[in-house]
Order: structure tokens, then sequence, then C-alpha cells
């Protein structure tokens, strides 16, 4: 008979290390340990503040420091469910489970990743400081003793159980010699780190860097591939196997460690839950972008979730997976929101429109291996309007610096001049722009030539959310370029940000129609066909016979992109790439890889030298 997952023993109820009793509720909240357990028919509930006189190692602490007293609360079900693989929820940024002395357990693998683009996901306990070597508390003797079967030491969300590293050898019934739980994993052996272990082929600017001294294999948790017959455990980092605790069975997660007996990945848990979240919504399985949410009532909350195809992950650009523009049909509302990774493979925000009628919202984000993308999703608003605020005082005034004619088809210089308190870099930029015309359908997101900070060091750990520090004063005028396919009648959102608040100034520009004519390029025999628009270059990748020189026509499309300039950094050539029309660069013969981008370095690509 195979074995199963058993509900007879409830240790969830019953193993938490308890907070000495205290008569002041101020004091007790502050306590170490477990506060309280509440029993539920389907939930325990586990009350503490996330703080411990026992160490367990870097798993306990977050990326980000929580800063001030915690109330946590983690309600984790009494009789946990097993999920096929199909069916299995992410592991996200933040917390995975939670130790016997209420302290989380945080994903290490999530929130730093590679240059900030949340494709290649730093091995934080791993890839560390020298200066600052790793301790591991009370896992370090843990470790070593071979003689018993591991202790409990938490559970995950889900429910499961969490142990140390050493297990029954016989998971069926329990016998047989104390045996080391070894994980699947395994390290890729790739030198270019081009795809993800799933074979997710990336564009060239999600792409990691090379393995090298700097960057050994190890480094992100995606160098490393799963091999079922290679270990003691599933993908999930656990089995079904009976334990001290459970005797009749119970599927658990392990503590991985080497035969040298130091930490190996994923350590506890990797991507995905064994079990199911409790009162989670679960994402359906989709084909393309899913977008729901609740009654919309004027002056009401409601949440707004996105879902993803395939998205192991969103490219994080401007320092977001996914840039959220609501806009009222009059144009006369409009706000810049970022719906953030949840339990469930959604991206939600809560969000309050403050007048009934139609908006239509812009969802921006790029996919892996894909390029960017703009999606549109109408909604009505119900009920009456909410009395506008009280003016408050803007911290700074604006005025728009433009040509006295703004036409189609021609890239075009804004200036927008500032006074007041100074401004601080925004979403990764001194600015940010979005044009929207009156029939809702021409959409432009800008930004400023220049980011607002320094560039992101790739040899350190970049966590998400967190900027590098900015680079130079604030400005007092911020330039930007873009184009416009279609004449009209156009709302401008200047927006910046001021004392951490954001603060967006609203003007109207108007449009007029081309008056120049563009006449087709005639293509050399041999050259290769690129084009270049909002999403990025076409194709991104380029492979040519090493050796030889090599012709490119890049054409830069009409509808409004950042692609005025194509930069070959290794090379020293940089051309610039009128609106509508075709440039044919030629480059010398190449060996290897070659990279390029546009003018700001948003978009990116590669040309790669075959022998």
């Amino acid at each position: 008979m195979a074995l199963s997952a058993a509900h007879a023993a409830e240790p969830v109820t019953s193993a938490w290390i308890m907070a000495r009793p205290v008569e002041s509720e101020a004091l007790r909240k502050q306590l170490p340990d477990v506060h309280e357990v509440v029993v539920e028919n389907d939930f325990v509930e586990v009350r503490s503040a996330g703080l411990s006189l026992l160490f367990l190692g870097p798993f306990q602490t977050p990326l980000t420091a929580d800063g001030g007293v915690r109330d946590l609360r983690f309600r984790l079900p009494r009789k946990p469910f097993q999920t096929p693989p199909s069916d299995t929820q992410r592991i996200g940024p933040g917390i995975l489970g939670v130790f016997l002395n209420g302290v989380p357990l945080y994903n290490r693998f999530a929130d730093a990743s590679y240059l900030g683009r949340n494709m290649w996901h730093f091995d934080t306990v791993a890839f560390r400081d020298p200066a600052h070597p790793l301790t591991l508390g009370v896992l370090e003797p843990m470790m070593s003793n071979k003689l018993a079967h591991s202790p409990l030491l938490g559970f995950a969300l889900d429910g499961f159980p969490i142990y140390g590293p050493w297990a029954f050898a016989n998971p069926e019934n329990g016998t047989g010699d104390i045996h080391r739980m070894h994980s699947g994993y395994r390290l890729r052996n790739i030198r270019e780190r081009t795809h993800w272990p799933d074979g997710t082929q990336l564009t060239p600017s999600q792409y990691g860097p090379p393995v090298d001294a700097n960057f050994p294999l190890g480094t992100f948790a995606e160098d490393y591939v799963y091999k079922p017959d290679d270990g003691d455990l599933d993908e999930s980092n656990g089995r079904l196997c009976i334990t001290p605790d459970y005797p009749q069975g119970t599927y658990a997660y392990f503590l991985t460690t080497s035969d040298s007996n130091h930490l190996a990945f994923p350590y506890f848990m990797n991507e995905r839950f064994h079990g199911k979240l409790p009162e989670v919504v679960q994402r359906p399985a989709i084909k393309q972008v899913q977008f729901s949410h609740g009654p919309i009532e004027t002056g009401k909350p409601v949440e707004l979730r996105f879902g993803f195809a395939s998205a192991r992950s969103l490219e994080i650009v401007h320092e977001q997976p996914l840039h959220l523009m609501v806009v009222s049909a009059d144009l006369h509302d409009f706000k810049h929101i970022h719906p953030q990774w949840k339990l469930g493979d959604w991206y939600s925000v809560t969000h309050t429109f403050s007048q009934p009628g139609k908006y239509r919202l812009f969802a921006q984000f790029t996919l892996p291996g894909e390029l960017e993308r703009v999606e549109t999703f109408d909604v009505v608003a119900t009920g009456s309007a909410l009395a506008p605020p009280p003016p408050a005082p803007q911290p700074i005034t604006a005025a728009l610096r433009l040509a006295n004619h703004v036409r189609t088809g021609e890239d075009l210089a804004f200036t927008v001049e500032l006074q007041g308190q100074p401004i601080e870099p925004y979403l990764g930029a001194w600015g940010h722009f979005v044009f929207l015309d009156q029939d809702l359908n021409n959409f432009i997101h800008a930004h400023p030539g220049e980011s607002a900070g320094a560039p992101p060091d790739p040899r350190k750990p970049h966590i998400h959310g967190v900027s590098d520090e900015a680079s130079g004063p604030p400005p007092s005028s911020v330039s930007f370029t873009t184009n416009f396919s279609q004449p009209g009648r156009y709302r401008l959102w200047a927006q910046f940000q001021v004392e951490g608040e954001p603060v967006v100034i609203p003007f109207t520009v108007e449009v007029m129609g081309a008056t120049n004519v563009i006449h087709a390029t005639k293509l050399p025999a041999g050259a290769i066909a690129v084009t270049v628009d909002s999403h990025g270059f076409t194709p991104a990748r380029i492979e040519v016979k090493s050796g030889k020189p090599v012709t490119l026509a890049v054409t830069r499309a009409a509808t409004p992109n950042c692609g005025s300039q194509i930069v070959f950094p290794s090379l020293g050539i940089k051309r610039d790439l009128p609106v509508g029309q075709t440039t044919l660069i030629s480059l010398p013969a190449l060996k290897g890889e070659v990279s390029f981008a546009c003018g700001m370095g948003m978009l990116r690509g590669m040309i790669v030298g075959l022998n």
C-alpha cells in the first residue's frame, strides 16, 4: 500500500516553543518565541513577534529589515492537502514558513537579483561577503548529528512539517539506518546564462552574466536543475515518509546538506510548495494575461488582479515588475500604481475609483523571453462622484517647453522646467511621462535620456525596491524625447517624486500630421533586417558566421519608441535611427558576442558570431 500523508498526529497544534506567561499585554507582544496558538476546526493560527533567543542562521532574516515590533500571524492548515504538480503554488518573496519558536522562515532566492531585473536570483546563502562568514546557530550541531532522526524545525505555510537533514533510510516504514537527505538539484553544465533550467530562452536584456570567476556556477538559483534520480527528495525538497512526530506518515520538507556537512541547495524548499495554501485564490491555467476584480464602486477599495501565462517571474523594469496606469475616459483621473506578486501567482493591487464611469487600464510588463508589452482593460465604476479633496499646496510647479509645431513621424524634444522643492529619483529616473489621446487608444510612456541613479553594481545582489543612490544634484529641468504616430489632442501626465511622494502635473499637447514623405530603402543583398519599436529590437538575438563583415538594415517603426539611436559599445559605433526609416549599418568581422542597445540603454540586443 502506498504511503500517503496522514492526519492522526497533529504536532502543528502542540509542538510550538511558547513564550513565558506575563500579565502585561504590551510586554507579551514583544516577548520571544510563540505568544499564542489558536486551534480552529481546520486551521491553527500561530502568533508571535518573530523574535527568539535561538539563532537559525540566515533563513530567519529578511533581506530588507522589517523594522518595529511585529504582530505576526501564521495560519496553517491542520490537515494539509497535497496538490498535483500542475496545481502547486509558487513560492514568492518573503515568508515561506515558520520555525517552532515563531520566527519566520524566509525565501532566500526571490528578492535579490542580477542588475535588479528579477531574472537571475542570487543564492544569498552561498553568495556572501567574505568579511561576514555564515553562522548557523542551532542548525550547526543538528547538521552533524547522524545518530538520530533530525528534530522537527517548523512548518511550511502549506502545513507540512520541516525537518533537519537526517531521516530514516526507509521512508515507507521508518526503519533502517539514519540517512542524510540529499536534494536532487545539481549544477547545470553551462557557460552562458541565456536560458533557464526549464528551457525558457531569454531575450538578450534578460541574460545573466557569463560563468566566470566573478559569477561561478552556483551564484544564482537558476544555475541549478532538478534531476529526479539523483537525490532523495522531490522538486519541492521533500518526500512522503514516516517521522517520529508522524508515525502514520506525512509529507515533509528537509534541510539539505552535503557529505562534507555544509549547506546544500536548495536548503529548505525551492520554487513551489508541495501542498495547497489555505485561503489563497489560485490563478487558473491561462494562455494569456488574465485580469479580474470585484465590484467597482466609487469610494470603495477594490482588488485588481493580473495573472500571466508561464510567468515564473516578470522582468523588473524601472524598479517594478508591472506598471499599471488607471485613466478615466474624460482624462481627468490618472493613477500610476504597481501591482505586486502575492500567493496564488497573482499580481495584485488595491485601488479606489473616485468617479463613476468608464476607465481604461494600461498594464505594462515584460515576460521572460519576450519583449515589453502593454495590455489594455476597460472597467466601469458605479456610484456617485466623490467630493474632491481641498486643494493642497503643490511642492513643485512645472512649465512645459516644446517645439512650436508637434508633428507625427518626428523625434520631438520636451523639457519640463521645475520650481519649488528638489525632486528625487522616481522609479529609476528623474521623471516619468505618459501621453494618452482623447480616444484612449494611443498610449506613450517616456523617460528622460539618462537614469536618475548610478548603474547597479553587477557584482552586488540588487534587492527589488531598494535603489542605488542617485548620482548628481536634483535637476531644475527634465528633458525627454518621444514621437507620435497619430495626430490629435493628447493629455500628458508628468510624474516626479518629492519627499518620497509622487507628484503628477498634467498638460495638454496638440499633435499635427506629418508633412514629410518617407521613401522605402532598398536593402542590399545579404543585409540582415532588424526592426525597433516600443517593444524592442526584432530579432533581439542575431546569429552570423564568425569572421565575416555584417550589414544590418535597421528600420525604426513609426509608432512611439525610444530607439532614436543604436549603439554598439564594444565597437565604438553609434548611429541615429530616424523615425519610420531604414538605416544601413556596416559592422566589421565579428567573433564571439557583440551587444547593442538603443541610446537610452532600455532596448537591448546581441549579435553572436558562430563558427
